[in-house]
């Protein structure tokens, strides 16, 4: 067992978000997901949020979320298993938006 965190602690600068790549699974290896947690700290702004699950080129699974402002954590509630070079990319409309995955790789 080889637990793991990813994370994003914001999506940049200039107000406008952007996508980043949370994590890509390890080759030869199955990653396994416990959490995904997304919030959203700003004190003025509601986070459109996008969450996208590739193999690298195909679109697996995709979910899209609105949190309203004022660091609203939200969970998903469901593990989440990645083969071998699967992506998680995290697209948000706002700067002030972090991510958190923990999880297993082996």
């Amino acid at each position: 067992m080889a637990l793991k965190r990813w994370a994003i602690a914001n999506f940049g600068t200039g107000g406008t978000g952007s996508t980043q790549t949370l994590m890509t699974a390890a080759a030869a290896m199955e990653t396994f997901l416990f959490s995904l947690m997304l919030s959203n700290y700003s004190a003025t702004d509601a986070a459109s949020i996008t969450v996208e699950i590739t193999d690298g080129t195909n679109n697996l699974f995709e979910f899209n979320v609105n949190i309203p402002q004022g660091n609203s954590p939200m969970a998903i509630d469901s593990s989440i298993v990645l083969e071998p070079s699967d992506v998680i990319r995290v697209t948000s409309d706002i700067d002030e938006v972090s991510v958190l995955a923990s999880g297993d790789e082996s």
